[in-house]
């Protein structure tokens, strides 16, 4: 048996419409999904959705024609996700286990 550690990097392109964001939905996902932050400080929340987003596109498989829990059907929601690359490298490898 052979041992394997592998490094995998996705670069994802997340495409929201920045207008559906607005304080109701912040304080809405905030109490139920996780707090992302609100209108105080707006750029700061978007990104950190994105970053939500990206994540839920790398892990779960989703897209823009996806429903996520706490944004709905994404496409209602102005939202595009798209692996743009993936990267591996053998951090190291071939060993016996």
């Amino acid at each position: 048996m052979r041992n394997f550690r592998i490094e995998v990097v996705t670069e994802v392109e997340v495409i929201l419409d920045d207008t559906k964001f607005d304080q109701p939905f912040f304080e809405q996902f905030n109490q139920i999904i996780s707090d992302l932050g609100d209108n105080d400080d707006r750029n700061d929340a978007l990104c950190e959705h994105a970053k939500f987003l990206a994540y839920q596109h790398v892990q779960n498989g989703y897209d823009g024609n996806d429903f996520v829990e706490g944004y709905g059907p994404l496409k209602d929601m102005g939202i595009s996700l798209s692996t743009i690359a993936t990267l591996e490298e053998i951090i190291s490898g071939g060993s016996d286990a």
